[in-house]
């Protein structure tokens, strides 16, 4: 730092969960990071309420989630009602196959409470209050940023800009991208009590075309509701006291015994950016897509963002990897960002229809399928979410994509569930400093590596491996500590495989994926 000139390797405008999220998976790769927020401090209000399996998988990695699990309300049940109160469907997924519940309440103040302490353990890591972007600029191997804030403005040079600076992003109209998408003209009024008069766990969606509702149990005794505001009904009217006790009387026992912590009208967007890379400026979260509320994905959405995006920088950065693997970050995020609007909003149009005919022959096609057993499953075990699966970016596929190929899927958790038969083996993850995944033998012997240093970290599991496996890493960079697996009784670490190209965990008979040679080290 030279006067009131700082240089940093990442700055990251936004102290929302994602820019936190980012600034925490970049502290652990020893990476100079600033954030960047132009609030006094951290919202005091909950504006996500459902974390998924996903999102509690990355505060997992970056090592937070027993401070965060305190602020959650696990395995909750979400059930849709109709307007006689009988349920027309009920989620519930039973597995947690990503070694975490897929349905979880949550106080969002407090979780990103969590993520902000988290950088306490950085002496790299700063963040920056009441510090707004007044202009950047990209100059060939750097951006240079102007923050005001009353001590004046100070100017940065980072060598990337990630904007985490939510819908009204000012780094993504410094990139001139598109926002392209729809703003809904519904409205709704959301209101959070602070004392739960439900008193229990669970949430639910009331298709009633009177006034279609939401009720979401977050944690802490907090509850969410939400409520449509028909057109001839103005934001004043429905901010009255009186109006939100009439909404209230037809959910709760004693409306006017609630603690309201904050009341507002907003209306949804399904939006998504142009691009999500400009140079040397990147979009996460919020800055990079918006969606409707009724998947609870706007949060998630945004920490696979992080998830995605911060190994990558950390790589390029410390020179591991080649800039262009930056270019991925879009390749793999957008495609799983626009099927999560996508899907929010035709929930959205599913549940809120106000004319009694339309919302009578839904209700007719809703239990019709509930009648057939596979259809009913699909509903209550959320397969009808969409899983991050990437066909381009940092991995891709030799030839065309089998369909029975888990290449770009996730893998499962250790520890968490069973293995599917298919799977061949647990690989390391190419993230530069990332944990690796091992296993056992289906017989039991550990296949963990002893190896602790860059690369050759085994996080030890219990799960079985099928017989027949090999992996190999890149060319001296990041060796694997196994060979084929051919019987478990037999097998074991030790010989270190190397290739050009690191060739992904498959099931036995199916063609492996590659790393793409340009996001490799020079």
């Amino acid at each position: 730092m030279t006067g009131n000139g700082h240089e940093v390797d990442v700055l990251v405008v936004g102290a929302g969960p994602v820019g936190l999220t980012l600034a925490n998976i970049l502290g652990l790769q020893d990476i100079h990071t600033l954030v960047a927020e132009e609030r006094a401090s951290l919202i005091d209000y909950p504006r996500g309420v459902g974390l998924d399996d996903e999102a509690l998988r990355t505060f997992q990695s970056i090592g937070l989630v027993d401070e965060i699990l305190p602020h959650t309300v696990p395995n909750q049940i979400l059930r849709f009602f109709d307007a006689k109160r009988r349920v027309l469907a009920e989620i519930a997924p039973p597995d947690a196959r990503f070694g975490w519940p897929k349905r979880n309440g949550f106080v969002q103040p407090l979780v990103d409470a969590e993520l902000l302490r988290g950088l306490d353990r950085f002496d790299h890591v700063e963040v920056w209050w009441n510090r707004p972007v007044m202009s950047c600029a990209e100059t060939g191997d750097a951006v240079t940023v102007e923050c005001g804030g009353e001590g004046g403005v100070s100017r940065v040079r980072a060598d990337y800009v990630i904007g985490c600076d939510g819908g009204r992003s000012v780094i993504r109209r410094t990139m001139g991208v598109s926002f392209e998408g729809t703003t809904s003209p519904t409205r709704w009024l959301v209101v959070d009590i602070a004392n739960d008069p439900l008193g229990h766990p669970n949430s639910e969606v009331g298709a009633d075309p009177e006034r279609p509702y939401a009720s979401i149990s977050i944690a802490h005794g907090i509850r969410r509701f939400e409520f449509m505001i028909h057109a001839d009904e103005s934001d004043e009217q429905a901010e009255d006291p009186a109006f939100l006790t009439r909404m209230l009387a037809r959910v709760v026992p004693y409306p006017d015994r609630v603690e309201v912590i904050r009341r507002r009208v907003y209306t949804h967007h399904s939006r998504i950016a142009g691009a999500f890379r400009s140079g040397r400026l990147l979009l996460a979260g919020d800055a990079a897509h918006l969606m409707p509320v009724w998947q609870g994905q706007g949060y998630n959405s945004g920490i696979r963002d992080a998830a995605n995006l911060g190994w990558k920088l950390a790589a390029v950065v410390t020179g591991q990897a080649r800039d262009s693997l930056l270019d991925t970050y879009d390749m793999e995020r957008r495609k799983h960002a626009r099927a999560m609007i996508d899907l929010s909003t035709m929930v959205g149009k599913v549940i809120s229809p106000t004319d009694r005919r339309v919302a009578a022959g839904r209700d007719l096609i809703v239990r019709a399928a509930s009648i057939v057993p596979a259809l009913k499953r699909y509903v209550l075990e959320m397969r009808f979410k969409p899983m991050p699966s990437y066909e381009r970016g940092a991995v891709v596929h030799l030839g065309p994509r089998n369909p029975r190929s888990p290449v770009g899927t996730l893998f499962v958790q250790p520890g968490s569930t069973p293995a599917p038969a298919a799977t061949s083996c647990w690989t390391t993850c190419w993230a530069p400093g990332s944990p690796c995944c091992a296993g056992t033998t289906t017989r039991g012997r550990s296949l963990a590596s002893p190896h602790l240093r860059r690369g050759r970290r085994w996080v030890p599991g219990s799960l079985p491996l099928v017989r027949r496996c090999s992996c190999a890493g890149p060319d001296t960079t990041i060796p694997m500590s196994w060979s084929s697996v051919t019987t478990p009784e037999t097998s074991s670490p030790g010989s270190t495989l190397t290739a050009s190209r690191w060739c992904s965990c498959v099931p036995t008979g199916v063609s492996p994926a590659h790393v793409s040679p340009n996001s490799l080290p020079s």
